[in-house]
């Protein structure tokens, strides 16, 4: 167990007949399954659609047993959040660059008419390369997405616009509105 969410628990899993590490991210079947289920098809099929050096590289959806789960790759490192609670010494460049790469990966998402609305330091992992992925694209939003209600406020308080806390409605400008939050914070700690 690498971790647990909202929405499911996270594993290190091996696939060995490609020999690699994968990450495996199991949907919790203990809330509001079937709303959770197309939630998860939704993340399934969004980062599917993205393939991009600052986000996640999901690699197989299923179901087993009744079980939702996807495979992703295993990112080795740590999170913005677990950097910014250990207070790692960063300099400003390199904390810019981590920005700036958040920046890049949605662009391409954005491009592709897909906005996260989660962006917060615990969905931006910093692999041991010094990469930044994208990560949880769980709220993700696509063209002709009905599955969240309008009126629904998704998100993480601290890093969310004041159009998703207030009326429920996102689309790009919200995504970086919280990467304004994420480099406040970064650049603050």
């Amino acid at each position: 167990l690498l971790n647990r969410g909202g929405m499911g628990e996270l594993f290190l899993g091996y696939h060995a007949d490609l020999e690699r590490h994968v990450a495996i991210r199991l949907l919790r079947n203990d809330i509001d399954p079937d709303h959770m289920r197309e939630r998860f098809l939704r993340e399934a099929r969004a980062v599917a659609r993205l393939r991009h050096p600052n986000i996640v590289t999901l690699f197989d959806y299923g179901v087993h047993q009744g079980q939702q789960y996807l495979v992703m790759e295993y990112l080795p490192g740590e999170t913005l959040a677990d950097m910014i609670e250990r207070r790692a010494p960063l300099a400003l460049p390199e904390r810019l660059q981590f920005v700036e790469s958040v920046c890049a990966g949605l662009a391409y998402a954005h491009a592709a008419r897909i906005v996260h609305p989660d962006i917060k330091p615990a969905n931006l992992m910093v692999d041991a390369d010094g990469t930044l992925n994208i990560l949880d694209f769980g709220l993700a939003r696509m063209p002709a997405t009905t599955l969240t209600q309008e009126d629904a406020i998704i998100g993480t308080l601290n890093y969310m616009s004041p159009e998703q806390f207030t009326t429920g409605r996102v689309d790009h400008r919200s995504d970086i509105f919280s990467v304004g939050a994420v480099l406040y914070e970064l650049a603050c700690y």
